[in-house]
């Protein structure tokens, strides 16, 4: 399940962080509309809470190896998923981050490509 998991994740983060970075700006404006709808903030934290609900339920794994970052990304979401649902104005506690401007979102872009390779990595080439 370590493998299936992180192939999710290696193609997940590698086609965001992608998209962060071609298309800084339309991150940033995306993320200032979903923001301002309450309704997407409580659909993101339905699908957050699922998803993360669906990892934690087959990978709870707790070794000191990568694997366990399969199983900390799965509670992230639980949790994300759990705050947006129930407290959807926390979210705009972060509307800075949506005016920050492509600078932000380059940075975000190369930190989620980074890390979907370290999955791309241990999944397909180990």
């Amino acid at each position: 399940m370590d493998i299936i998991f992180a192939k999710i994740f290696a193609i997940y983060f590698c086609a965001i962080g992608l998209a962060f970075l071609v298309r800084p700006g339309g991150a940033a404006s995306m993320y200032d509309r979903v923001l301002k709808d309450e309704g997407l903030l409580l659909l993101s934290g339905l699908i957050a809470l699922v998803i993360g609900a669906i990892i934690v339920s087959f990978h709870n794994i707790w070794v000191p190896a990568w694997p366990v970052a399969i199983t900390i990304l799965g509670w992230w979401a639980v949790l994300k998923g759990w705050l947006l649902l129930a407290w959807p104005r926390f979210a705009r506690s972060f509307q800075f981050m949506g005016r920050q401007g492509a600078g932000l979102y380059r940075v975000i872009g190369l930190l989620a490509f980074v890390v979907g390779a370290c999955f791309a990595w241990v999944s397909w080439l180990v």
